[in-house]
């Protein structure tokens, strides 16, 4: 995908997002004077992540000749389900 002149992975996207959430969920806490533990990063981290790998399988959805740009997105799609999986068993946990 070519954005502004640069050459940009599925992978390269969702890092940045996932640098800039969790720094921004580091400043928010700073600010705010909140405990951040490592359940915040790893959920936020994961949220930011799932962002570029959703909006191409929405994208591919639309337009199946770009499932290539899917080839790449396997580690993502990985962690996305741990994620979900994840907040699935926090929120079970707590509502019992």
């Amino acid at each position: 995908m070519n954005l502004f002149g640069y050459n940009l992975t599925i992978n390269a996207i969702s890092v940045t997002l996932v640098l800039i959430c969790v720094l921004a969920l580091l400043a928010m806490h700073k600010v705010k004077g909140k405990k951040t533990s490592i359940e915040d990063f790893f959920v936020s981290g994961f949220a930011a992540a799932s962002i570029p790998t959703g909006c191409t399988l929405i994208y591919c959805a639309y337009d199946p000749s770009k499932i290539s740009l899917l080839s790449d997105v396997t580690m993502q799609i990985a962690l996305v389900g741990a994620g979900v999986i994840f907040i699935s068993y926090k929120t079970i946990r707590e509502r019992i």
